[in-house]
């Protein structure tokens, strides 16, 4: 009797404690399997660069906004007011040849004006001398055409990707039109 009742206590001692056990033991399990099989590092940087391109996205939606605006406001509204003055200069030719003269003469600075305004946005999207000179050159020249004196100092170890060369070429660019504008 002895015996029985020492082995139905070690029985009931083993049934009570067995469900923790399985459930610290299946816990342990879970842990080494996410550890070993879940997402790691790699997963982490593919959502590090899944915002990363959201955020590039909105900028360069942002920027062709501009693009937009800058063309709508400025050369395609300057070429408009152009195609009605040459309009306005080939009625009038036939009676008043100098009134023409004249309004052609202006057409051609409207053409000046609209050819540097286009200069000028082109230059806002992508110089050609930051790709052809470097970053040196493209800040030489935006401080060259600022208002307000500048020095240029560049001193990088060698030339930096083209995307670091972009980021800082338009904000150098983006800080001397607001010191000039302000």
């Amino acid at each position: 009797p002895f015996e029985i009742a020492v082995t139905c206590g070690i029985g009931l001692l083993f049934v009570l404690a067995w469900p923790p056990v399985v459930r610290g033991l299946t816990a342990v399990d879970r842990a080494l399997a996410a550890g070993l099989l879940g997402p790691g590092r790699l997963a982490e940087r593919v959502t590090e660069l899944e915002s990363d391109r959201g955020a590039v996205v909105d900028t360069a939606a942002a920027d062709l906004r501009r693009i937009e605006r800058d063309l709508h406001d400025g050369p395609q509204a300057r070429l408009a007011s152009l195609a009605m003055d040459l309009g306005l200069a080939r009625e009038t030719l036939a009676s008043d040849p100098r009134a023409a003269a004249v309004l052609v003469d202006e057409a051609h600075g409207e053409v000046k004006l609209a050819l540097k305004e286009l200069r000028d946005l082109a230059r806002g999207i992508h110089p050609a001398v930051l790709t052809d000179r470097g970053l040196d050159a493209a800040l030489s020249s935006v401080a060259a055409r600022c208002a307000v004196p500048v020095s240029v100092t560049v001193d990088l170890p060698g030339r930096p990707v083209a995307a670091i060369e972009g980021l800082a070429y338009f904000t150098v660019t983006e800080l001397l039109e607001n010191v000039t504008r302000h």
